[in-house]
């Protein structure tokens, strides 16, 4: 009974998120809006200037990033082994790569987990915009 309580504690958070990148795609599409941020366990509503920021994706992987008001374009790819999303600023020639874990996906909520270049571990909660 032991050894089945530890491949079930194994397996829940691989069964907790298991999207094809195709139902990925079909549900990532569309523009999204922080509803909160978590870092350390601390959990925090956007600032002011955080409410404008969002973050697009389309079908044809391009995306693009506003934040305040720099607004970047690029492209878009998921990684279904890693479960991970790369969104490739291509914008004034620069070639800079964000890299954030899908953590969760629904219809209703994305959840991207997101070191910063300080290396801190962010969460980021968006929903979708209306």
């Amino acid at each position: 009974m032991k050894h089945i309580s530890i491949i079930l504690l194994l397996l829940f958070p691989i069964a907790s998120f298991c999207q094809t990148t195709a139902e990925v795609e079909k549900r990532i599409c569309r523009t999204w809006k922080p509803a909160f941020y978590e870092s350390g366990g601390q959990k925090s509503p956007p600032s002011a200037e955080q409410k404008g920021n969002r973050m697009s994706f389309e079908y044809t992987h391009g995306a693009m990033v506003t934040d305040g008001e720099k607004i970047t374009t690029g492209t878009w790819n998921y990684d279904e082994s890693r479960k991970m999303i790369t969104i490739e600023n291509s914008t004034l020639g620069a070639s800079e790569k964000h890299i954030g874990v899908l953590l969760s996906l629904t219809d209703k909520e994305l959840v991207m987990e997101y070191q910063s270049p300080g290396k801190t571990f962010l969460k980021i909660f968006l929903v979708p915009e209306k």
